[in-house]
């Protein structure tokens, strides 16, 4: 996007009165006041406006001599290939702009001879030839659109170019420029052949007169039939008949380069040199730059069909409104600048107190009334006096020094007519529409006139100066705002008529104005007052709270309207919305504000002002502001009819344009987006208000104030609804609000399905977890089952196997000794006999019983010797008294074990030792213990007669467990046990185990 726009201000023209000046205009200069001047924003004006025209979507269009322009009334926007690709030039120059079509189109013609139409945001090609320029184009009743191209005639037939479109003794080059009739043909102006006249069925030249002048101009054909050209100088065709327009002044001719009819029947003509002329009622008159035109050369006019004449000139744009302001200052002749009291003559005139001049001045013609007049003054009366109020008869309620209340008779004769109380000082008199006087007077308070004396109202509240504020009401009687009980009082015969208490939260009231029927209107600090009858109804208007929170402050209701004015500045409101609001109806009301767009040097009233506001017999308002007296007339005040059309421009995201179209598609993850729109609005377009909403971000309507931007710094995925509505500088809302569609579009990560995968995968994981935990406690329930399982099968064999290694051995070798003992006991007598073999029975029961037994893990041996001691201590046990010789050896240097390998290593030498005293009758044992740099080594060899397998099966079997507990202690340490029959005699067992697995145990 690439966008020049400019804030323009409008400045105020001058406001020198015009009448009774050949060279100004009869007409008031400041009903046609507003200027605007433009540049970009770089400081470089693009040229002189050529061409101006608007479309129908509401743009103002500018050709210029090296650019096109658009404009809404606030922004000026340069249109090139950066907006459009169909605006892409071969060459620099001049741009030019044509009329409204039959199918409400404009079209544009390129520098480089394309020729464009345009239509609500959408460039469309008419002519792709390039070539010369088109300066100028109408449209037939036929719909041919015939063009003069760089002063030739051609013609435009269903996109096809027709070369030369009149019969032969039609001129067709040489031209000056084409202008539609109002006939569906068009006029024709040549250099050398004078003015023709173009219709479908044929051309025609125009009357002998004319073809005098070689050289013509067509300029604008009235909707009355007058036809405006420049043939040498400026001449119409009314009725047929031609006549010479005089120049104003002392000019005998001008040259005319362009010309316009305003709304009101007036024709507007642009010189070259000589500013703006203005017919209207058969004279002409001028506006130049001593108006605010910005050159005295005019290329262009437009009337925007809502009351202004847009005026193009070699320095820029310029603008003439209707304004309901006209103020008279000492430019008119007033001998004042700023008036204090104003108020109005019998005849008229404004009788004004000057603020910080002394006297009285007597004001009469100029914009105080519609007889085309110079501004006259007269000096009433010189000196200190003071200015309280106009009397019924013409006459003058004076004070002079703060002394007595004078009357000034019509005819100019003076009387005392009140005679006031010493030490008072009067500060405001209001004459009821019977004639009689009603007083308020500093410090007594408020009374009425009688017989020539001042009679104080008797009020329940002490009656003083300070009690409130007295002011014209209903039906000619006075009204006192009593702040002290907040009431309103209607004053009577010297009495309170009607008392009216004030609503709630309103402290004091500043101003009174009758309205319709039984109506009061009043103002307090946070706004307006509204009494009927007994009732009276508190209206906050927030937004004039500065403005009607002032001394100065004054109101009037006039043609359904409340003005009102301060200190702070000078507006309306419509009594309708007000009503609304006292009712219930309404929230907020749309008070408008005038200013210097309303012909208002300066829109505040005079400081500690009396009386600021005259409601003039005619229905003017006078207005006493530090500009001058401010002249309100309503007829150039009518409200704006034609509603703003909302337009939405572009997007942009992180400055980069989106392509336009029903709805706006934006990439994933987006960083600042703008929204662009406008309003184009080109009465008071510095007051059309636009408020934007985007549905589902923005909780109510935003106003967009000047910028008519709306940004968002990030947007989540989704479809949004953008929308606008404007309401013009009367309130009238836009028929419809403009919307568009904003998608944002998601990143892979954002996208629906990858939601719905994450969900799935999130579903499965957690179904997946689900289960495998669940597989996992059962597969823990089991273990823990099974591990009490091998547990308690492990501690069985343990024991078994603990059992067969200590109590058991113990056991046997008891028995074996009274085995021994058993033939000698037998030789000495049975009962000894018997007794040994009840001993025996019961040794056999008690080994039984010992293999219940719950022995402790760890061998008791290994607590109080070393692995060696023990190995040795628990052999020598095991052989006991038997002539066995036992050999025990450490080779190598022993390490520290932990307490399983050592308990294996004791067990499985025991088991050894005990199996071969036990089966094998060895004569001697030998016992090695050797530590390896990767194992230990266990060696046990008997000189016996061997074990043979299937004894020890057998005894495995039987519930022994010698050979298979020394197995599978070997094994659960990852060793290896070894036993081996000798060929001769005698038995070795080996058991190996790795240091790996050592350190590990």
């Amino acid at each position: 996007m690439f966008t020049r726009t400019v804030l323009v201000p409008l400045l105020l023209l001058g406001t020198t009165q015009l009448w009774g000046q050949s060279e100004r205009s009869a007409i008031p200069r400041s009903r046609f006041l507003h200027h605007t001047s433009w540049e970009t924003e770089a400081g470089v004006r693009p040229g002189d406006v050529l061409d101006i025209q608007r479309s129908a979507d509401g743009y103002l269009w500018l050709g210029t001599s090296s650019s096109l322009y658009r404009f809404d009334g606030v922004r000026f926007t340069l249109m090139d290939e950066r907006k459009d690709s169909l605006l892409r030039v071969t060459k620099p120059g001049r741009w030019s702009v044509g009329a409204l079509t039959q199918r409400q189109t404009i079209w544009i013609c390129r520098p480089d001879g394309v020729l464009l139409e345009y239509k609500d945001g959408i460039f469309h090609p008419l002519l792709t030839q390039t070539g010369p320029i088109v300066n100028s184009a109408v449209e037939a009743s036929d719909g041919v659109i015939w063009l003069e191209r760089y002063r030739s005639l051609v013609a435009l037939r269903g996109g096809r170019l027709i070369p030369r479109p009149v019969s032969a003794e039609v001129p067709d080059t040489n031209l000056r420029s084409i202008i539609p009739d109002t006939a569906g043909g068009f006029w024709m102006g040549t250099e050398n052949r004078g003015l023709w006249h173009v219709t479908p069925t044929g051309a025609t030249e125009a009357d002998s007169l004319i073809r005098q002048f070689r050289s013509a101009r067509p300029l604008l054909q009235s909707r009355d039939g007058t036809l405006w050209a420049w043939l040498s100088c400026l001449w119409v065709r009314r009725r047929g008949v031609w006549s010479q327009v005089d120049a104003p002044g002392k000019l005998k001719c001008i040259q005319a380069q362009a010309a316009v009819e305003g709304p009101d029947g007036s024709v507007w003509i642009g010189t070259r040199g000589r500013g703006l002329l203005r017919w209207r009622d058969g004279r002409l008159d001028a506006v130049d730059y001593r108006d605010g035109l910005s050159a005295p050369t005019v290329s262009a006019l437009h009337a925007d069909g809502e009351q202004s004449i847009w005026v193009g000139t070699i320095a820029g744009l310029d603008r003439l409104r209707p304004a309901p302001f006209s103020v008279l200052s000492p430019r008119d002749g007033l001998p004042f600048q700023s008036p204090r009291g104003l108020y109005e003559g019998a005849d008229g005139g404004a009788i004004v107190e000057p603020l910080g001049t002394r006297g009285l001045f007597r004001i009469e013609g100029g914009v105080l009334s519609d007889r085309a007049t110079n501004v006259k003054s007269t000096l009433l009366r010189s000196g200190e006096w003071g200015l309280l109020s106009t009397a019924t008869d013409g006459g003058l309620w004076l004070t002079r020094n703060g002394d007595n209340v004078v009357r000034v008779r019509a005819d100019g004769g003076l009387s005392v007519a009140v005679q006031l109380p010493p030490g008072t000082r009067p500060i405001q008199l209001v004459e009821t529409s019977d004639g009689t006087p009603w007083l308020r007077l500093f410090p007594e308070g408020f009374g009425v006139v009688r017989g020539g004396r001042f009679v104080a109202v008797p009020l329940k509240e002490k009656n003083t100066a300070q009690t409130g504020r007295m002011m014209g009401g209903l039906r000619g009687t006075p009204w006192v705002a009593v702040s002290t009980t907040k009431d309103l009082l209607q004053l009577q015969a010297g009495r309170v008529l009607r008392r009216v208490p004030l609503p709630t939260g309103v402290d004091a009231i500043l101003a009174i104005a009758p309205g319709a029927a039984d109506t009061l209107w009043a103002t307090y600090g946070g706004g307006l007052v509204r009494v009927v009858g007994e009732r009276a109804v508190a209206i906050p208007l927030p937004q004039l709270a500065t403005t009607l929170d002032n001394f100065s402050v004054a109101i009037v209701a006039q043609r359904e309207r409340l003005f009102f004015g301060s200190e702070r500045g000078i507006g309306r409101i419509r009594i309708s919305d007000l009503n609304a609001i006292a009712d219930g109806r309404a929230a907020s009301a749309n008070p408008y504000l005038f200013g210097r767009l309303d012909g208002l040097s300066s829109s505040a009233f005079t400081f500690l002002n009396p009386h600021p506001l005259v409601a003039a017999r005619d229905g003017r308002l006078w207005f006493s502001t530090v500009g001058g007296i401010a002249v309100y007339d309503s007829r150039y005040d009518d409200a704006n009819p034609v509603v703003p059309r909302v337009l939405i421009e572009e997007v942009t995201v992180d400055g980069r344009e989106l392509p336009a179209g029903r709805a706006f598609q934006i990439s994933p993850n987006p960083g600042r987006i703008e929204i662009h729109f406008t309003a184009p609005s080109l009465r008071v377009p510095e007051q059309v208000r636009l408020e934007y909403r985007l549905d589902g971000i923005d909780r109510d309507w935003v106003s967009s104030g000047s910028t008519r931007t709306a940004a968002y710094p990030s947007l989540s995925p989704g479809t949004y609804q953008f929308r606008v509505r404007a309401l013009n500088e009367d309130g009238a809302p836009s028929a419809v609000e403009a919307a568009r569609a904003v998608h944002v579009l998601p990143a892979w990560n954002q996208t629906w399905w990858f939601a719905i995968l994450i969900f799935l995968a999130v579903s499965g994981l957690v179904g997946v977890t689900f289960i495998a935990s669940q597989r996992v406690r059962d597969r823990l329930v089991s273990d823990r089952m099974q591990a009490g399982f091998d547990a308690i099968l492990v501690e069985r064999t343990r024991i078994a196997r603990d059992l067969h290694d200590t109590l058991l051995q113990d056991f046997t070798g008891i028995t074996l000794e009274l085995q021994a003992l058993s033939p000698a006991i037998r030789a000495k007598g049975s009962n000894l006999s018997e007794a040994l073999e009840r001993v025996l029975q019961r040794a056999d029961g008690a080994l039984r019983d010992a293999r219940q037994m719950v022995w402790d893990i760890r061998a008791p041996e290994l607590d109080a010797q070393s692995l060696t001691l023990a190995i040795e201590t628990a052999a020598r046990a095991a052989i006991g008294s038997l002539p066995i010789a036992l050999n025990c050896a450490l080779d190598g240097s022993i390490g520290p074990l932990p307490p399983a390998i050592e308990v294996a290593l004791l067990r499985i030498a025991r088991e050894a030792v005990c199996n071969a005293v036990k089966h094998a009758d060895p004569s001697s044992i030998d016992v090695t213990l050797g530590f390896q740099k990767d194992a230990v080594t266990l060696t046990v060899t008997d000189d016996g007669t061997g074990i043979d397998p299937a004894a020890a099966a057998a005894a495995t079997a039987d519930g022994h467990w010698g050979l298979v507990g020394m197995r599978s202690r070997a094994v659960e340490l990852g060793g290896l046990l070894n036993i081996d029959r000798g060929s001769e005699r005698g038995t070795r067992v080996t058991l190996v185990l790795p240091i790996v697995s050592l350190r590990r145990a």
